[in-house]
């Protein structure tokens, strides 16, 4: 029975012995300090061939890891040792220790000591030495150019591992609130965002679109700006403000916690999103600081649903024996605030009525042919559904039209009586701004035979002659 067991155990000790180490070693034994100590060692020396990508694996072997073979781009692809809580980062800020990844040609590879400095091999020489630089700008090695990647975050024992991003789905719409507080973020007008009581409109409302690196952009619904770190900011206590979207790493943010205890770090920095002060006053302001996990900096992402507006019934009549000739009416429909009444001719937008809340509208509308249709608008959501559009006729709607005839000139009418006797009629003249009346002048006057009047009035001004003794209808103000 002894030699059974003694058997067994050599057994399992060869098989251990032959499995790789990054397959048994889940996270480095070694601390941060001891692998700066081994580095600074190496400096002025020539690790392996003295190219860049010997000098990282000598690393990996002294953190306990195999080495990976390939040029200096490939680290931006090649494999992550199993359990070691290491991660990667496309155009991530690297920490201290992180592997600095280069790409374009052959690439290059280095190891980050601070804000700027690094271990670097074949930089001027096929040695280990530091260099001092900025670590995200390109630069041309062997003749190639070549572009920061990002990095790779090393995990050490005196570390936690390196959080992972949550995902919360691809595209959703949220309020953003501190859970502390129970503010909701608030774009002001001034682009800025503060925390504020919730009111549903759409500036405490947030579009988040999952990126392929899995980061988010965030977007107001207001008008489509996206939450941007003010000038790629790095140190605790940078704004947090608006921009329009263009994808710098200052508009993608990664999400980690659970519900209620969110963090939202942005991709240019390791500060994360924080309630200025902690405090939980009215327009608070919104800024980066470093993570310390306290309620300042823990948010709650509360989705939201998109509303359902059904689609709006546009109706059109006609009626010539106003000045204001086509009457546009529909009845409200389920979560629409208000509507965008759009009135074309030969495919073209002749005049928006924009954001009315009424449930009809009178135009002043020349002879010819049109079409129109109506968006039913959620202004907290600012999504909406069209009407089908809708064709109509106008036809000539001044009258007589052989009796009299009115030709402007100079900011005037003159008006002729083209009969040989004398006619009472309706003279109207109707000031006009974008299409609609903003004041009217109702003259009865008696015209003898082939007289001549002259009527002064505005530029923007519309004169009509219309019969006095039958078919008149009120004429209304708009």
């Amino acid at each position: 029975m002894k030699k059974k067991l003694l058997s067994c155990c050599l057994l399992l000790a060869v098989l251990f012995a032959c499995l790789p180490m990054n397959s048994v070693m889940a996270k480095t034994s070694k601390t941060k300090a001891q692998a700066f100590s081994y580095l600074n060692g190496l400096v002025g020396q020539t690790v392996g061939s003295g190219e860049c990508v010997a000098l990282i694996s000598a690393y990996y072997k002294y953190l306990g890891f195999s080495p990976v073979s390939g040029n200096g781009c490939d680290y931006a692809t090649n494999a992550i040792p199993s359990g070691s809580g290491w991660t990667r980062e496309k155009g991530g800020v690297p920490r201290p220790g992180d592997i600095l990844v280069y790409t374009g040609g052959y690439g290059h590879v280095a190891i980050c000591e601070s804000t700027n400095v690094a271990w670097h091999q074949n930089w001027n020489g096929r040695y280990v030495q530091k260099v001092t630089r900025n670590y995200s700008a390109g630069y041309t090695y062997g003749g190639q150019y070549v572009s920061y990647w990002g990095c790779i975050h090393v995990a050490f024992a005196d570390e936690t591992p390196t959080e992972q991003p949550v995902n919360l789905g691809d595209s959703f719409y949220a309020y953003i609130i501190n859970t502390a507080a129970w503010k909701h973020l608030t774009y002001d007008n001034d682009w800025n965002i503060t925390s504020r009581t919730e009111t549903g409109k759409a500036n405490q409302i947030w579009y988040f679109s999952k990126q392929s690196d899995n980061s988010y952009k965030i977007t107001s619904v207001k008008d489509g700006r996206c939450m941007e770190v003010h000038d790629f900011g790095k140190v605790a206590g940078t704004n947090v403000h608006m921009n329009d979207y263009n994808g710098n790493s200052a508009q993608l943010w990664y999400i980690y916690g659970t519900s209620g205890a969110y963090k939202l770090r942005a991709k240019c920095t390791d500060c994360v999103l924080d309630l200025a002060d902690n405090s939980s006053a009215e327009g608070t302001n919104i800024q980066m600081w470093t993570s310390n996990d306290t309620p300042a900096q823990k948010f709650q992402i509360w989705k939201l649903s998109l509303p359902t507006i059904p689609k709006p019934t546009l109706n059109v009549a006609i009626d010539n024996n106003y000045i204001n000739n086509t009457v546009f009416s529909w009845k409200s429909v389920d979560n629409a605030h208000y509507y965008d009444l759009r009135i074309m001719e030969n495919g073209n937008t002749i005049k928006t009525i924009w954001a009315t809340k009424d449930t009809h509208c009178n135009v002043n509308l020349p002879a010819g042919n049109y079409t129109a249709n109506l968006a039913g608008i959620n202004d907290n959501f600012r999504n909406y559904t069209f009407s089908d559009d809708i064709s109509f006729s106008i036809p000539n709607s001044e009258r007589p039209t052989t009796d009299f005839n009115v030709v402007y000139e100079n900011n005037q009418s003159v008006i002729r009586n083209n009969t040989d006797s004398q006619q009472p009629v309706v003279v109207i003249i109707a000031q006009y701004m974008d299409g609609i009346i903003e004041d009217i002048s109702i003259k009865h006057e008696i015209f003898d035979a082939r007289e001549t009047k002259t009527y002064s009035h505005g530029v923007n001004a519309r004169v009509f002659v219309w019969d006095s003794l039958t078919g008149m209808k009120p004429l209304a103000k708009q």
